[in-house]
């Protein structure tokens, strides 16, 4: 009797550590699960401001009236500072820490997870009075490209161009200093198509020129 006794708590005790075991495991998943619920709710909220962000540019490049472009720009402007508080602010700066560094089995997640921690970490190196200057100065220079265009006075734009030119050159710098160091652009480029150099670019735009080339001057023999 006190040895079958024996063998049932035994028993008894392998089916609780088996339990344990599975309940320790399923919390081990559950943990990262809940974190990159919470990570997509930030998102989400973040991608929502966007949205309205997406909806005055439209606005103010297809409908908006001449008078009403100052305001617009000073709208953006705040816009931008809400939104990049959003984007860098405790809660997401907390809901990216929970998941920096987690390994997930699905591809999709893992890769949201990815982009989401490069995103925060390239924004946050950003100030917010940058991110409200970047939002102004893109609608100024939208009313000066419209303006010179109607006008056919492209020289008329220059400054606003170069003024642009410097202040992509500051954000690059900002976001993605590894990049920008040598190559100033390919720090903006990176914002576009990541991964992309003016390196690469150059030696693409080589060669489709090599091919181009040949082909214009064909076709300007047969059809002058």
């Amino acid at each position: 009797m006190t040895a079958l006794l024996g063998a049932c708590a035994s028993a008894f005790g392998g089916v609780g550590r088996v339990l344990r075991r599975q309940k320790s495991q399923l919390s081990s998943t559950a943990a990262p699960l809940e974190a990159y619920a919470e990570l997509k709710q930030q998102l989400k909220e973040v991608a929502r401001l966007q949205e309205i962000e997406g909806i005055l540019s439209y606005d103010e490049q297809v409908f908006l009236a001449e008078g009403s472009m100052a305001s617009r720009a000073a709208q953006k402007e705040t816009l931008a500072g809400v939104i990049h508080d959003k984007r860098t602010g405790a809660a997401m700066r907390a809901a990216v820490d929970a998941v920096r560094g987690l390994e997930f089995d699905d591809r999709q997640v893992a890769a949201n997870v990815r982009d989401a921690v490069a995103a925060f970490d390239k924004e946050a190196r950003k100030s917010k009075e940058l991110a409200e200057r970047e939002a102004r100065l893109e609608s100024e220079c939208f009313v000066a490209w419209k303006s010179s265009r109607e006008a056919s006075d492209f020289e008329a734009f220059g400054s606003s161009l170069a003024t642009m030119f410097a202040l992509k050159a500051e954000v690059a710098a900002a976001t993605r200093p590894e990049l920008s160091g040598v190559e100033p652009y390919d720090g903006a480029l990176d914002a576009f198509e990541r991964g992309m150099t003016s390196a690469r670019l150059d030696s693409i735009f080589a060669e489709t020129k090599a091919g181009l080339a040949p082909l214009l001057a064909k076709g300007s023999v047969l059809w002058p």
